[in-house]
């Protein structure tokens, strides 16, 4: 059987978990920051940027399923199989086989660069957001610059760039292939020739880029660890946010995110995407998968629905394929996760000795540095919360620490 069931997602991983006999490195609590670097949170100019992708990748094959549905009722039960009412759904979906897959994509980002004091011989710092979110979650459009993690990079005279995946904000939003094509093989692929641009051209930002260092959320943690993986070259260290082993929760989220067809949903900006593109059905949903409600202002979290972004049923039922050990990657690793996080934590990161995300280094046996930090009262979605602007303080100061 193909490895890609929910049970056998990340199982590789999982074990790992239980031979890390490290404690966690470090935990800060919410007021630890200094909230911004010397140079100041308005010290950023961002410019837009259009990146041309083409690329080849191996993509799971899928049988008996529709490529382009278009019906609530066939997203549930889908869901509902995978996750286990249907034991056999794996064995009857997938025939253990792959195929190329070529695609061109256009994608939008922003180069965001110091106005003065840049830091000489610095990373870029190259950030991939998770499901949910775009490229606007390392700009949290939220009082001002305080939640926006390129204000705070460029605060300490980092450069950044972020960017939409595909399928959100203003990057390709493809028609069809809810399967076949937008998987997450087809994302890595993306980012990686995303890296390859950076490190070859002057598409971003003028210039080539010597060192990068990359950063994900979530998904975009699961894509990032995947190019250590296959291409470690292409990264001088890695920042790993919302991410963990633990796959036992994934259930738990697909139920209480209520998954709905974008068009069928109210009150989101993004909501004539194409009914392959599905996200949460309600800002409860969003709440309770995201959120830590009790540590997030309600227009910090009304933002976050109001640009809800989707997602594909290839894609979630892909997620686990993209992560493998990484053991040539010989470079620094951050791990740094919202202790009520529930996708990957199933709210409490802490439940095990070590903690779940300590997991994550037996993945990196070759590190030169493995750290991992669990921020209090913080959900999933980091940013979103009171605790973003601290997050990405500790962040960039492990940027720093390591001298990147």
């Amino acid at each position: 059987m193909l490895a890609i069931s929910l049970q056998s997602v990340l199982a590789l991983i999982a074990a790992a978990t239980l031979a890390s006999a490290s404690p966690r490195l470090d935990q800060r609590s919410q007021d630890a920051s200094t909230k911004s670097g010397p140079l100041g949170l308005n010290n950023v100019k961002c410019s837009d940027v259009t990146l041309r992708t083409s690329i080849t990748t191996q993509n799971f094959d899928f049988v008996n399923v529709i490529d382009n549905y278009d019906s609530s009722d066939y997203v549930t039960s889908t869901f509902l199989a995978f996750t286990g009412r249907n034991e056999q759904w794996v064995a009857e979906h997938f025939p253990g086989t792959r195929s190329p897959v070529s695609s061109s994509f256009t994608l939008r980002g922003s180069y965001c660069e110091p106005i003065r004091g840049a830091k000489k011989g610095s990373s870029l710092l190259l950030a991939t957001h998770g499901i949910g979110f775009n490229r606007s979650y390392w700009r949290y459009p939220y009082k001002g610059p305080e939640y926006s993690f390129v204000n705070h990079a460029a605060s300490y005279g980092y450069s950044s760039f972020i960017y939409d995946r595909i399928g959100t904000g203003k990057s390709d939003i493809p028609t069809s292939g809810g399967f076949s094509r937008m998987q997450s093989p087809t994302e890595v692929g993306v980012l990686t020739n995303i890296l390859e641009q950076a490190r070859n051209s002057n598409v971003i930002g003028g210039k080539k880029h010597a060192r990068i260092v990359g950063i994900g959320h979530s998904y975009g943690s699961g894509q990032t660890l995947a190019v250590t993986s296959a291409r470690p070259e292409l990264l001088d260290g890695v920042a790993l946010t919302g991410l963990t082993p633990a796959t036992e929760y994934v259930p738990d989220t697909i139920y209480s995110g209520a998954y709905t067809p974008m068009r069928e949903i109210a009150g989101i900006e993004n909501r004539n995407r194409p009914r392959i593109w599905i996200a949460t059905g309600s800002r409860t949903s969003l709440v309770q998968n995201y959120i830590d409600p009790d540590n997030a202002d309600a227009e910090a979290v009304n933002i976050a629905r109001r640009g809800e972004e989707g997602v594909t049923l290839g894609i979630y039922t892909t997620l686990g394929n993209i992560a493998s050990p990484a053991p040539a990657f010989n470079k620094p690793v951050l791990v740094l996760n919202g202790n009520h996080d529930l996708p990957f934590c199933g709210s409490n990161c802490e439940r095990t000795v070590p903690p779940l995300p300590e997991g994550l280094r037996a993945i990196y046996p070759a590190a030169s540095n493995f750290t991992s930090i669990i921020i209090p009262n913080t959900g999933h979605g980091i940013a979103v919360h009171r605790s973003g602007p601290d997050s990405h303080e500790i962040l960039l100061d492990w940027v720093i620490s390591n001298g990147l």
